[in-house]
């Protein structure tokens, strides 16, 4: 596509495309959770979850769904470490793989399920306790963790939508497991044992449980693991029952549906292709449309796609690369976001006494050893790196070409280097 046509014919082009159509449908299918305004309501996600893991649920595929969550538990990023787990009795990584190749001889139990509708609800143990209701239940009386005895397992599978876990329903759930397992080991012939679960948005789920939970004890899962481990592989699954596949499939819609307060909770590799033809075949559209938006002040979505469309050295219309002086030398990056990249890596390699946070603001960090912000909120576009010592950093990398300048600017000179921005940035 050349940017010689008129933008309105390259417009009418885009939106009319096959890959922008079909991307269109995948955004806009019904289902009944939209039909019933529940879409991003927690006791539904929680319900359905339930009824999905128990091996007696009417979906007719036994323990498959249960072995598959475990193995996603097991496998995730974010969990305890094997001191804390050690320290606590709770389940390691292992142990929830064998748990998973075993689901079926372990009599498991969910609740709430079909045949257990209620949620498990136990006191918080205060003077004044209140009672602590579980989304979700996960229950073994014999599982067969090792050769000499059976034990009996509990995990507690906390959901959340459109929110992060609570550090204080955290802590009380954690310690409400760590009293269940100590009062069935004191005295007893088998060992008790469980896990905590926490089940949220990709945004929602930080590099460590500590950070996103404020405790240690927490496996940590997202919703786009939950849909490419767990829900299709049961859709794929030919035992699934022709009755029960369409609500399978309307979860999936849910999840994907980008009309929830904070958008959708997952993506799928069709979309992400499309995505990917649209982008590749409309990219001076999209840039053309992005330099518009940016030309009427800054937009944070329109900064993004002209950071993501630039070219290394744009040959027609307004670059968008981004041009430094550090110690009297010119350094020049392909775009805001790589700036941003090569400067926290240069200055926390070279000068690590700078330390973390960082921030030129009241509110927002810029580099932190954690995807916060001051107040708690996480960083809205955060990027990883790795130093040369090992360390990982994280850096909020949404910024526009100003934001990023002055972030950069005051971060270099906190660390003792000499920096000019060139005149056609300080006028842009």
């Amino acid at each position: 596509m050349t940017r010689t046509l008129p933008l309105p014919v390259r417009i009418a082009r885009l939106v009319s495309s096959p890959s922008f159509q079909r991307a269109s449908a995948l955004q806009s299918q019904p289902c009944i959770f939209n039909a019933v305004a529940r879409t991003h309501t927690e006791t539904w996600h929680s319900s359905f979850l339930g009824w999905l893991l128990s091996p007696t649920g009417s979906h007719g595929l036994g323990t498959f769904p249960l072995s598959q969550f475990l193995l996603a538990v097991a496998g995730c990023t974010v969990g305890p470490g094997e001191n804390e787990i050690k320290e606590r009795a709770l389940l390691t990584r292992g142990e929830l793989a064998l748990l998973a190749a075993r689901a079926g001889s372990s009599g498991f139990t969910v609740h709430p399920s079909e045949d257990h509708p209620a949620e498990l609800g136990i006191p918080s143990g205060k003077k004044k306790p209140k009672i602590d209701r579980f989304d979700v239940v996960l229950e073994a009386p014999a599982a067969p963790l090792d050769e000499e005895r059976t034990h009996r397992v509990r995990i507690i599978v906390e959901v959340k939508v459109d929110a992060p876990l609570d550090a204080g329903q955290a802590k009380r759930y954690g310690d409400s497991l760590a009293r269940w397992i100590g009062a069935r080991t004191e005295g007893a012939a088998q060992r008790s044992t469980g896990a905590l679960v926490f089940l949220g948005r990709s945004d929602d789920v930080h590099g460590t449980s500590e950070a996103t939970t404020d405790d240690s004890r927490w496996y940590c899962l997202d919703y786009q693991q939950l849909h490419d481990d767990v829900l299709i592989p049961c859709v794929e699954h030919p035992a699934l029952s022709t009755a029960m596949r369409p609500l399978l499939e309307h979860y999936l819609i849910n999840l994907r549906s980008p009309r929830g307060r904070k958008g959708r909770m997952c993506y799928t590799d069709d979309e992400k292709r499309l995505a990917l033809e649209i982008f590749d075949e409309h990219r001076d559209t999209l840039r053309e449309l992005a330099e518009l938006v940016l030309a009427d002040g800054e937009h944070e979505v329109a900064q993004l796609v002209a950071d993501a469309t630039a070219p290394v050295q744009a040959s027609s219309g307004r670059s968008t690369s981004v041009e430094l002086v550090i110690n009297g030398k010119s350094h020049r990056y392909p775009s805001v976001v790589q700036m941003c990249q090569e400067v926290v890596r240069m200055v926390y390699n070279e000068r690590p006494d700078v330390g973390t946070p960082f921030g030129s603001g009241r509110k927002r960090y810029f580099v932190n050893d954690e995807p916060l912000h001051q107040d708690g909120s996480p960083f809205t576009r955060k990027a990883q790196l790795m130093l040369k010592d090992g360390t990982t950093l994280y850096y909020e990398s949404n910024h526009s070409r100003q934001s990023g300048l002055k972030e950069v600017t005051r971060l270099l000179e906190a660390a003792g280097y000499k920096v000019t921005v060139p005149e056609q940035h300080v006028q842009a």
